[in-house]
């Protein structure tokens, strides 16, 4: 049995903050985050050798090293097992989501999200596109299958280059990402756009 310490955010003792469960239903794979305080992490090697007896589906152990209190998903990570990222597949492209990416946790929502939002916009296929908070592409890639141009803002150095690798697995080539965030980039934006979309996060919009 491990004997790691549950971290304790009042008198900040302890090790283990949240083991955090990722599940892709389109390809039936399991990602297990293992969060901690520090980066030493002794019990990290008996944790993965017990899941991989327990888990069957497993394709990906991380453990992502965040002294924040704040925010679940950040700081450095590394792999005990696996490829490292989750695989999704919706009705016309694929993802690969890395474990500190966001991604909407429930996958038929999102799904239903990107096609009620591409439908609705009626697009022609000639339209040039800004995609506000693009994360990994979630609305990037449907919107770059369906218009011109897109450009796909996004402040997450992970979910950029995630997004970039998603564009690639999907054959599209008129997509470009500004890693900025989005105030920085309409700030010093200078062009046009014919449709705007933005999916922002919980918080909604700073003031720009």
């Amino acid at each position: 049995m491990s004997k790691v310490k549950i971290y304790n955010p009042n008198s900040k003792a302890g090790t283990m903050k949240h083991l955090v469960l990722r599940y892709s239903n389109s390809n039936n794979q399991t990602m297990v985050i293992l969060v901690t305080k520090t980066e030493k992490f002794q019990e990290a090697g008996y944790i993965r050798s017990e899941l991989l007896k327990r888990v069957p589906q497993v394709n990906s152990i991380i453990h992502v090293m965040n002294s924040s209190d704040e925010i679940v998903l950040r700081g450095p990570y590394e792999t005990l097992y696996g490829s490292g990222i989750l695989e999704m597949e919706m009705d016309y492209e694929k993802f690969q989501v890395p474990p500190t990416a966001f991604f909407q946790n429930n996958f038929n929502v999102a799904a239903k999200m990107v096609e009620y939002v591409t439908k609705g916009l009626e697009l022609t296929g000639s339209e040039t596109v800004l995609d506000l908070y693009a994360g990994i592409g979630t609305f990037t890639m449907r919107l770059a299958m369906l218009t011109k141009y897109v450009t796909a803002v996004e402040s997450s150095h992970i979910a950029v280059k995630a997004g970039r690798a998603n564009a690639n697995i999907n054959g599209v080539r008129n997509v470009r990402y500004e890693e900025a965030g989005v105030d920085e980039f309409l700030n010093a934006f200078q062009g046009r756009a014919d449709v705007v979309v933005a999916d922002p996060p919980r918080a909604g919009f700073r003031d720009i």
